[in-house]
């Protein structure tokens, strides 16, 4: 079951730094292509305009989502999200092998010990059944010479 949780925490830490560099990209992206699109907003802004006001700049929206999204997104370590992971055993990945060989031995162990002890049964069986059923003695047959 710790390990389950080890691995989610570790998939969620995977995911933020994903999204984490995910943002950065769009932000990078966002100011390549808003520096022509100010340029053509500033000389838009020359002409005389009717009521249209101007929008706020896409780059400082987006580096403000991107941030936001980044300390929302910030990986918490294993000890904030269970308070108690300190009373959980701390498993190896050593640990965990040794005990998956310790187990496909002792499976390996009980099935001999099975195998052996229905073997010996049949064994047994067979020779009680010789025992009360005595073998009938052949009866023969007269030749015919």
């Amino acid at each position: 079951m710790q390990d389950r949780l080890a691995e989610l925490l570790r998939q969620r830490a995977l995911v933020a730094e994903h999204l984490a560099w995910l943002d950065r990209e769009i932000a990078t992206e966002a100011t390549a292509t808003a520096a022509p699109a100010v340029a053509a907003a500033a000389n838009a802004a020359a002409a005389p305009q009717t009521a249209v006001p101007p929008a706020p700049p896409a780059p400082v929206v987006i580096a403000a989502l991107s941030t936001q999204a980044a300390s929302e997104a910030a990986p918490t370590p294993p000890q904030a999200a269970e308070p108690h992971a300190s009373l959980l055993p701390e498993h190896r990945p050593t640990d965990i092998k040794q005990d998956v060989k310790r187990g496909c031995f002792l499976y390996m162990a009980i099935a001999t010990l099975l195998i052996v002890a229905l073997g010996a049964l049949l064994v047994w069986a067979s020779q009680q059944y010789k025992k009360t059923h005595p073998a009938k003695p052949s009866v023969e047959q007269p030749s015919d010479y």
